[in-house]
């Protein structure tokens, strides 16, 4: 018998405070889809992870269909593995035709992939930069002055909410963080402030209002804790200090 895919289970395996599972969350809550979250880190991560789910042991990994035991058994058979972020979320708009992950309008959604593609190529490197002291992070505001400059004047990345901005809000959620805790061992303290400055500044209003209305969802709400985040990688930190 075929079983419709709708009808299969949905495990999401994920790391504490990683932004690339959180890609995924988003546009799951977004979809009001039910699943199952398995959380654990990266150095601890089970054996039977690498050996049933992921080899390369790396999150997100989406599996669609069931695991036979927690955290990372065998799957059942006819059980589906999707790894990378972007591909889960272009996944998810598949499985979930009618909730909206993106725009119905062919030209929006061609927008909404292209918006994803810039971030794939710049943001996480941009942002290593910074935190490796490599960069005074200049680079890092230049990214977010590029993206600002897509958005449109209201709204979200292409007008109503997409899987675009799920791909985008993780990274930016870091701001307040970065730019409160100076978060990173190897950050200079004066670049921190200048971010802050500039992030404050009219040079990121839009961007700004975009990151409050993104974080007032109720997808955003479901899925992101500042603070458990915080603490996360401030430990995580003050252990490389010692």
């Amino acid at each position: 018998m075929t079983v419709d895919l709708l009808e299969r289970g949905l495990v999401l395996f994920s790391a504490p405070a990683s932004p690339y599972p959180l890609r995924v969350r988003i546009a799951l809550e977004e979809a009001r889809a039910k699943y199952d979250f398995v959380s654990f880190p990266l150095d601890q991560r089970p054996e039977d992870y690498v050996k049933n789910i992921y080899p390369a042991g790396k999150v997100p990994s989406l599996v669609h269909g069931a695991v036979e035991s927690f955290p990372a058994g065998k799957l059942t058979p006819g059980s589906d593995v999707i790894i990378e972020s972007l591909v889960i979320l272009e996944f998810l708009v598949d499985l979930f035709p009618n909730a909206g992950l993106l725009p119905k309008d062919p030209a929006k959604r061609s927008k909404a992939r292209v918006f994803m593609n810039i971030l794939n190529l710049r943001m996480p490197d941009d942002i290593g930069t910074w935190l490796m002291n490599k960069d005074d992070g200049s680079a890092y505001l230049d990214l977010l002055e590029s993206v600002q400059a897509l958005l449109p004047e209201e709204g979200y990345a292409v007008g109503e909410w997409s899987i675009a901005d799920a791909a985008l809000l993780p990274f930016l959620l870091w701001m307040p963080i970065i730019v409160k805790t100076g978060i990173g061992y190897w950050v200079r303290l004066n670049d921190v402030e200048n971010v802050k400055t500039q992030w404050a500044s009219p040079r990121f209003d839009r961007l700004r209002r975009y990151y409050e209305d993104s974080l007032a969802r109720p997808s955003t709400k479901a899925t992101w804790n500042e603070e458990f985040v915080t603490k996360h990688w401030l430990d995580r930190f003050a252990k490389g200090l010692q």
